[in-house]
């Protein structure tokens, strides 16, 4: 399952240092961190206190699952990462051989040429919007 829910921190720099931040056109507040309980788009919006100046951006909040166990109980059985953005997904161990490619909702079942693997860490590449970038990683319990 998902161990923790997503959360971003904003680094803002240059005007008067201090900022209030708003997220997803909430209320603004003094922390510089949301938290939300699922991925996706978040609207982030920066305010200089000083002169009330803004700026806002979209970032891409990605939540995935950080552990599977693929044995057979119908429960973690796979992993995915469930998208409405169209993603590629590269699963990698922790040599950086390429164990599986994925789109969008595909799931892997922790097998490389049919075979199981081992219980391990692996990494993920996901690129999506025009080659944008996002790498994690999670783990294969068994």
């Amino acid at each position: 399952d998902f161990a923790l829910d997503p959360s971003i921190s904003v680094t803002a720099s240059g005007g008067s240092g201090m900022y209030a931040y708003s997220f997803n056109n909430l209320p603004f507040q003094n922390s510089k961190v949301f938290t939300t309980s699922n991925g996706g788009d978040v609207l982030v919006t920066v305010r200089d206190n000083t002169d009330c100046t803004e700026f806002s951006t979209t970032v891409q909040v990605w939540q995935y699952p950080r552990f599977f166990s693929p044995n057979g109980d119908s429960f973690n059985d796979t992993w995915s990462i469930s998208s409405r953005k169209k993603i590629n997904i590269d699963i990698f161990n922790r040599f950086g051989k390429l164990l599986k490619k994925l789109q969008n909702n595909e799931h892997w079942n922790g097998t490389f040429d049919g075979a199981a693997l081992l219980a391990d860490d692996y990494w993920f590449v996901i690129t999506y919007d025009q080659n944008k970038i996002f790498k994690g990683h999670f783990s294969l319990k068994r």
